[in-house]
């Protein structure tokens, strides 16, 4: 059987490198999705990520989201968060003069550069902001083995 040691990097890489041409292009052009052969406008909450030495911390803006309309799924090297603005209809005949706020569903994921432990993942929602506190698998520290008699 052949050699199969360097396929999980290759496979990470290609994910990575997809990723990366999606943010590029989404970035480029507007965060447009084609459905059905129309072109739609996305809203994608601005995300803020963060590395420390135990754990990465996402900051993802998302004001006027209520909790129940958040999901958030972690393996041990990526995060996804995905959920829905609401738009609030508060007049039956609206009559826009300008609407900026983005609305609608939105998904985004994240590929790690290292393990994480999936289980340990927290978060809050406060003040339209969620905090996603996601803890690295801690290394292995070596240890000193006695030789038995």
């Amino acid at each position: 059987m052949g050699d199969r040691s360097g396929t999980g990097d290759v496979i990470r890489e290609a994910i990575a490198t997809g990723e990366q041409m999606s943010r590029m292009l989404d970035d480029a052009f507007g965060f447009g999705v084609q459905r059905g052969g129309q072109w739609t406008e996305v809203w994608r909450p601005p995300v803020d990520l963060v590395e420390t030495a135990q754990e990465f911390v996402f900051r993802v803006e998302l004001p006027g989201i209520d909790k129940s309309d958040v999901e958030i799924e972690a393996d041990q090297r990526s995060l996804a968060i995905r959920g829905e603005k609401r738009q609030t209809r508060e007049v039956d005949q609206q009559r826009f003069h300008r609407m900026e706020c983005g609305y609608g569903r939105f998904e985004r994921r994240f590929g790690l550069p290292v393990d994480v432990d999936p289980d340990g993942v927290e978060a809050k929602l406060e003040d339209g902001v969620l905090v996603i506190r996601v803890p690295k698998v801690s290394t292995l520290s070596s240890r000193r083995v006695e030789i038995q008699d």
